[in-house]
């Protein structure tokens, strides 16, 4: 006689329903004594709504109920779906998980990992060879993916009942699983799980071991995932709250570019003195939490010279993905403050000075209050390839840094040129500094 536990997580499977939904209703039928599959037919639909049951879920029960089989096993929906490789069950489960907005993912990874280096430490004990899933804490970590159930397959696990269970023990599958394992676990962000290594007798080699026990294990932890993503954490913060600490004044500015100015040109000009304002402000090579705001230009034989020496540095050891992050982090250039200028079709330009932490939509909100039509749609994009860059409160400003130049068009209109003004207020315009290439 199948249980009602087991009939229910079948259910579950066959209709996509989250496990975690399915067991307090397990509980409160287990409670009440309706503990198997024929103690539910005693039930009405009524009778179910009024024990907690959903309505939908009610009717689903009826009809399972109602015919020839109700259950065999909780993994049997997942049996009929085909099988897939453990790369390709993997990638289904980190989609599943992100499409759950990350809810129980972190943990159903861990807890895979766990149930694989177990096998791997301990390959002669049988209870990490079966895996219960009608457990309420298994069915909560694993049981609510199909895809973690799939991988659990294809890494050489067999259904038998409510369980899963392994069939030949292959220690290169295993270690293979527990590889790809680790390769998610780090892409998310969480530690990698190792097996511990064991010495192999070799007669031709010299062989150094302690007879203490209690000496501690020195353990470099260079590489650790953990230890490098908490540093890049600190970093990061470190690097905000100098920048919040800094004043921007937007400093807003007009310009009109003359008709036989070129652009180019003009451009090029405008960032040597912008450079000269940041070398006068802060002085050459002035370093902000780990990185450098850019100034003039560095001596080209000094430059290369750094770079062949970082190149060595690379090349002579290994660095986990992690810790080439954390490396390009360290060197790269931070900028408190952004120059974003628009350039509009009657060929003037408007520029303003932004924290690297304002968002896009300060932008908009800046140029916004400039226009003559205030009410009108319109558009910032840069190019080439033209990418509109739309208004966010989220998308910050620090990949525009130090500079980048924006165009301004109308939503309303597929092409803007200079006779679909106006564009600036008057007032404006007025006080433009022309310049000439």
């Amino acid at each position: 006689m199948a249980s009602s536990e087991a009939f229910l997580l079948q259910l579950a499977a066959d209709e996509n329903i989250p496990t975690e939904r399915i067991l307090p209703i397990i509980a409160r039928l287990n409670q009440e004594w309706y503990d198997s599959a024929d103690s539910l037919r005693q039930l009405s639909t009524e009778a179910m709504v009024s024990l907690g049951i959903p309505l939908r879920l009610a009717n689903l029960m009826q009809a399972r109920l109602a015919g020839p089989h109700t259950v065999s096993s909780p993994v049997q929906a997942v049996q009929t779906r085909p099988v897939l490789h453990k790369g390709e069950a993997l990638a289904a489960l980190v989609s599943a998980g992100v499409e759950d907005e990350g809810e129980g993912l972190v943990e159903c990874i861990t807890t895979l990992q766990a149930i694989v280096l177990n096998l791997l430490r301990f390959p002669r004990e049988d209870k990490y060879r079966r895996i219960r899933l009608s457990n309420p804490a298994i069915a909560r970590k694993i049981g609510r993916f199909a895809e973690a159930v799939r991988f659990l397959q294809a890494s050489g696990f067999n259904s038998d009942g409510d369980s899963l269970l392994l069939g030949e023990y292959n220690e290169s599958s295993l270690k293979e699983s527990l590889s790809e394992l680790n390769t998610v676990a780090e892409n998310l962000g969480f530690p990698s799980m190792e097996v511990e290594p064991t010495l192999s007798f070799n007669p031709y080699q010299a062989q150094v071991s302690s007879t203490n026990p209690d000496l501690p294990r020195i353990l470099s932890a260079e590489n650790d995932p953990k230890l490098i993503a908490q540093r890049m954490d600190l970093l990061r913060k470190q690097r905000e709250e100098t920048i919040k600490q800094m004043e921007v004044n937007r400093n807003p500015q007009v310009m009109q570019i003359s008709e036989t100015g070129n652009l180019k040109e003009v451009l090029r000009r405008l960032e040597m003195m912008e450079s000269e304002r940041l070398a006068a402000k802060f002085g050459v090579g002035y370093r902000l939490g780990g990185g450098t705001v850019q100034g003039p230009e560095e001596d080209e034989e000094l430059g290369a010279a750094q770079a062949l020496i970082r190149e060595n540095e690379e090349n002579s050891k290994f660095h986990s993905k992690r810790k080439v992050q954390m490396t390009k982090l360290e060197r790269q250039k931070s900028y408190g403050s952004v120059t974003i200028r628009v350039r509009f079709p009657d060929r003037y330009l408007l520029q303003g000075q932004f924290s690297s932490l304002e968002s896009t939509q300060s932008i908009y909100s800046f140029v916004t209050q400039s226009l003559v039509t205030s009410d009108r749609p319109f558009a910032l994009y840069v190019a080439p390839p033209k990418q509109v860059i739309e208004s966010s409160p989220k998308r910050t400003l620090a990949e525009f840094a130090p500079a980048t130049l924006f165009n301004f068009s109308w939503r309303d209109r597929e092409e803007t040129g200079p006779y679909d003004g106006p564009f600036l207020q008057e007032s404006l315009k007025a006080s433009a500094q022309r310049l000439d290439s």
